[in-house]
């Protein structure tokens, strides 16, 4: 799990972002809030947290100068800098001082995840995670795989999925899609159809059961994707099989 800093001067901003990283408790534990840059960098020392999300614009301690006292004694801290302004300098000195992602308000809950889930490939070190778990994008996407081979076989749906792996179902789909060049319902009906396959050939169940027994919503809707994807019925696949074993 990764320890959260939220660093923001403006009320309404932190309770949109500890909402956001509520929904994904699993993932993230905010472990403390500051209120001015001079805060951040007392509280960073004290609860050293493995993200902060820095305002650019606040009291006391600009946010790009508090990055930089931070990652001048927390290196492998992710500082995920949170401003409104969409200026060019920012950006240039968000780079010159090696911090590690630029958010412009108001973040999408999207974009704040892709940033994070970004900054954290990027670093490439199971240290920035105090549990040293697998992390980044290839976790997320096994984990998605494993649960629809876990349960395929049951009416899924891309909310559900997403709540299993504790993030956005848009996030999930742009995620999955990126990695592995096909939708969520492609690998389900993918996984569906390999199961299919196998129960055609080694078991001796009726077509309608195996399309129960595989996920599908009805025979009709399975004879249609079944002979979309092999070219053939499956009645007429199964016929070809025991053919070739009698051979």
């Amino acid at each position: 799990m990764y320890r959260v800093l939220l660093a923001e001067d403006e009320y309404i901003e932190r309770k949109y972002l500890r909402k956001i990283f509520k929904k994904h408790s699993d993932q993230f534990e905010v472990v403390g809030e500051a209120l001015n840059g001079n805060d951040a960098v007392k509280k960073a020392g004290l609860l050293h947290p493995d993200i902060i999300i820095m305002d650019i614009n606040m009291a006391a301690l600009n946010g790009l100068e508090a990055a930089r006292a931070i990652k001048d004694t927390a290196p492998t801290t992710i500082i995920i800098l949170n401003t409104a302004f969409a200026e060019f300098e920012f950006a240039r000195l968000a780079l010159e001082y090696k911090l590690d992602g630029y958010l412009l308000k108001p973040s999408s809950e999207t974009d704040i995840l892709a940033s994070i889930e970004k900054s954290i490939r990027s670093t490439g070190s199971s240290d920035t995670c105090p549990n040293h778990q697998k992390s980044g994008s290839e976790n997320i996407v096994t984990q998605v795989q494993d649960y629809v081979d876990s349960y395929y076989s049951r009416r899924l749906s891309l909310e559900e999925i997403a709540q299993s792996v504790h993030f956005s179902p848009a996030y999930i789909s742009s995620l999955f899609r990126k990695e592995t060049g096909m939708t969520i319902t492609d690998y389900i009906r993918k996984v569906r159809l390999s199961h299919a396959l196998t129960m055609l050939e080694q078991s001796p169940s009726a077509v309608g059961e195996i399309a129960k027994a595989c996920g599908f919503s009805n025979i009709s809707h399975f004879n249609r994707v079944f002979k979309k994807y092999t070219g053939n019925s499956p009645m007429e696949l199964r016929k070809k099989m025991h053919a070739d074993d009698s051979n």
